[in-house]
């Protein structure tokens, strides 16, 4: 019979699902850019273009993010729009 052994240096301590800091906080910037433009009235814009955000992450910051984290993050922390608009 094989006997399998894990090494304690395989279990992590922190989540897979954790972003970074840095990353989190250039995401709030950017939402928030877009909730500006978004709630100003000369401004014909109706809703968050989350992929100009990922973008913008990835070519200003070097930070790469997946789109629906981006999605997730947003309404879970406040930058979802009402249904009304």
């Amino acid at each position: 019979m094989t006997q399998i052994t894990f090494l304690s240096s395989m279990i992590r301590n922190t989540s897979n699902y954790r972003i970074d800091r840095e990353i989190e906080a250039n995401i709030i910037q950017k939402l928030q850019i877009e909730k500006d433009l978004i709630k100003a009235k000369e401004v014909p814009i109706k809703c968050y273009n989350y992929s100009c955000i990922k973008d913008t992450l990835e070519k200003d910051y070097n930070q790469r993010v997946s789109l629906t984290t981006i999605i997730n993050w947003a309404e879970d922390n406040g930058f979802r729009l009402n249904p009304s608009g």
